[in-house]
């Protein structure tokens, strides 16, 4: 007999029961999980500061560093879309931790699992190889030290983006049960259902809408419609979980993209929404992945944001990978995290993309995909490390917010303490103690 299905209290009832605003102006997260590239790959020739010079300042692509213009005697390939259809470097376990040396990184070409002179690369920012990336990082905000969460491949780390720790390894598990959406491809595969809390669920116990929205997932894809070009249960880390699958906003949280779009027509956007094109759309290398297609299909998503009176000034989105593709990237990832013990791998590119959000900047504060869970926690749920996971000891994204326009950014601290009480959280705010606010027309009924 199989575990009941999760039913999770909201961890921050006494708060969110007052509390019905958003702890900034940013109303609605939109989070674009493409696939597969390092920092390197991307950034490597937008940015212009000497490889492994540490700048320190934050305005332009002189503050960011470069690519080496050499590994093993030889220079990087250029990154277009015709390269990245033709390949796709090994981005299992143990070829990234290999190539990654102990944090040498000096295994990508040569004597490293998977080790090519391919696996060395970098977009030139033409409109066949990395234009928009180069153009948000110039209008946004990108991050030069945001690492995949651990060294292995996609699902191992897609699953870093609904909890916040390891689960299982490289793409060794498939969710639920072979007849679930998107996994008839596969019957023999290995099928497992989670049962602690993810993201989602703190999100449906709080009140706060989210959708995953997913390319092709209307259609249902049958044994003979696989990944690449059909939706595949895989790539979205919530299908592990039968308190969202089975629960009672399934029909909700699960979705196809198509409905996104309607949904920004009709203004019922969700609070919180994920993203994930088709695995051919997804920018991911080989599989007939078009690098372009990928950055089209998420300027769509940003130039209806954009041309939303309703959502132009109160919308976030974020670009993300779930993991670096086994691409070369020069710095050093940190050491295992003290939460699930798990080696980090590369950098990958992570961008910004909004009205609140500083423009023509590099952050440096060093993040990872339980971040982003943080902030939807800060902002949305006014309770940070609910999962106590990852997202308990993480920096949130906030250095990459204006906090002049957006009214309250995130500190690296939980803006509560977890422990506190209503009647605690009073006092402090009547003594003007402890607590930074933003909108303190939210908090009138402290007076």
């Amino acid at each position: 007999m199989g575990k009941p299905i999760l039913v999770l209290t909201c961890p921050n009832k006494k708060f969110n029961n007052y509390l019905k605003k958003t702890n900034s102006k940013i109303e609605h997260l939109i989070i674009i999980l493409s696939e597969n590239h390092s920092f390197d790959s991307v950034y490597g020739n937008y940015c212009k500061a000497p490889s492994f010079s540490n700048p320190k300042c934050n305005f332009g692509p002189e503050c960011c560093e470069a690519i080496p213009p050499y590994l093993s005697g030889v220079s990087p390939v250029i990154l277009t879309d015709v390269q990245n259809s033709r390949w796709d470097p090994c981005h299992q376990s143990n070829c990234e931790t290999s190539e990654i040396n102990g944090g040498k990184m000096d295994k990508y070409i040569i004597n490293g699992a998977g080790a090519s002179p391919n696996n060395f690369a970098a977009a030139s920012g033409d409109i066949f190889s990395a234009q928009h990336y180069h153009n948000w990082a110039k209008q946004y905000a990108i991050a030069d030290r945001f690492f995949q969460s651990s060294s292995g491949a996609s699902c191992q780390n897609d699953m870093y983006f609904a909890v916040g720790k390891f689960v299982f390894k490289d793409n060794d598990v498939r969710p639920q049960r072979a007849a679930l959406n998107g996994n008839k491809c596969d019957p023999d595969a290995n099928f497992l259902s989670y049962f602690d809390p993810s993201i989602g669920d703190v999100l449906n116990a709080c009140g706060v809408s989210w959708t995953w929205y997913s390319e092709g997932y209307a259609e249902n894809p049958n044994s003979g419609q696989c990944y690449p070009k059909f939706y595949d249960a895989s790539d979205n880390p919530f299908a592990y979980y039968p308190s969202l699958t089975e629960g009672v906003n399934g029909n909700y949280n699960f979705r196809d993209y198509k409905n996104l779009l309607e949904d920004l027509e009709s203004k019922s956007l969700p609070a919180v929404s994920y993203v994930k094109f088709l695995g051919m759309h997804s920018e991911h290398p080989g599989y007939e992945g078009s690098f372009l297609t990928g950055q089209l299909l998420s300027n769509e998503v940003i130039s209806k944001i954009q041309s939303s009176d309703l959502y132009k000034n109160n919308t976030l989105v974020i670009l993300v990978p779930d993991e670096s593709g086994g691409f070369y990237d020069h710095v050093t990832p940190p050491n295992a995290s003290n939460v699930d013990g798990t080696l980090y791998g590369p950098r990958t590119q992570f961008v910004t993309v909004g009205e609140m959000v500083k423009k023509n900047y590099i952050s440096h504060v060093q993040m990872e995909p339980a971040s982003i869970i943080r902030f939807i926690e800060w902002n949305f749920v006014w309770k940070e490390g609910a999962l106590d996971t990852r997202d308990k000891v993480v920096n949130n994204i906030g250095d990459m917010i204006d906090a002049e326009i957006a009214g309250e950014v995130p500190s690296l601290n939980p803006l509560f303490n977890n422990k506190m009480e209503i009647n605690d959280f009073r006092g402090n705010y009547k003594e003007n103690k402890n607590i930074s606010l933003g909108n303190k027309e939210q908090f009138k009924f402290l007076e």
